[in-house]
């Protein structure tokens, strides 16, 4: 479904609402609202480009090319949100994004999605990027509480470490710390996930004209595919940016 500029126009106008208290209230936070606005729009314009010519070239390998290109940039947000050295940290997290990202989503686009195309822009490009979406905002909490966490008991990691611990189970309980932070709050979430109100996915699905039913059974397997995602996503970027350790 398309809409036309007259639309679209009606549209935006729904931003008066906010924007005019805003601008009666506090115009400080009125121009940010702008301004956020105002980037969201360029940025969604772009991507929109992105992938239209994605579906219109569709062929695999620019699928795939368009995947690591994203992976790479999710991973430079992250790095930069968990305020982590660039220089040591964008590979690892690129390649734990990719590889999560892929692997979970080639089993949904295999196994579970029957009637997608495995090649086809189409299913793989939305996919692919719903799970690395999610993915990159759950690293941004793990590796935040995983390198607080060393800080704050480097002395619990050196002593273990002394006593002869090998590298990678002494940091199995900061690990643990990143997955608490990441599977805590989607566990806590997952039980009123839509009790009171319909997710964005799922509103997306039913415009897209998908039945109310297998809406929502296409919802409770993409929640899950994220969360699985996510760790994976995780537990490989923590190994690969801490592999330069010897392991005994």
């Amino acid at each position: 479904m398309m809409m036309n500029m007259l639309n679209l126009i009606l549209g935006f106008l729904l931003l008066a609402v906010p924007a005019g208290v805003l601008w009666l209230t506090d115009q400080q936070l009125f121009r940010r609202l702008l301004v956020s606005a105002g980037r969201m729009v360029v940025q969604l314009a772009l991507m929109g480009l992105v992938l239209w010519g994605l579906y219109r070239i569709d062929r695999w390998w620019l699928s795939l090319l368009w995947l690591m290109l994203a992976s790479t940039g999710s991973a430079y947000w992250v790095v930069r949100r968990t305020h982590l050295p660039l220089g040591g940290q964008l590979l690892p997290v690129s390649a734990g994004l990719f590889v999560g990202t892929f692997l979970t989503g080639f089993y949904l686009l295999w196994l579970v999605l029957p009637s997608s195309s495995l090649l086809s822009a189409c299913w793989f490009v939305p996919v692919m990027g719903l799970l690395l979406g999610h993915s990159a905002q759950a690293l941004v909490k793990g590796l935040g509480a995983f390198s607080q966490a060393r800080r704050q008991d480097a002395l619990q990691y050196d002593f273990q470490v002394g006593n002869g611990m090998p590298h990678f189970r002494a940091l199995l309980p900061f690990v643990r710390v990143a997955l608490q932070h990441v599977l805590s709050p989607a566990a806590a979430n997952l039980a009123s996930l839509a009790v009171f109100s319909l997710p964005l996915l799922l509103v997306g699905m039913l415009i897209g004209g998908f039945s109310p039913v297998a809406a929502a059974e296409l919802l409770a397997v993409f929640v899950f595919a994220c969360l699985a995602a996510s760790v994976v996503s995780l537990v490989l970027a923590l190994l690969l940016s801490n592999w330069k350790y010897k392991i005994s």
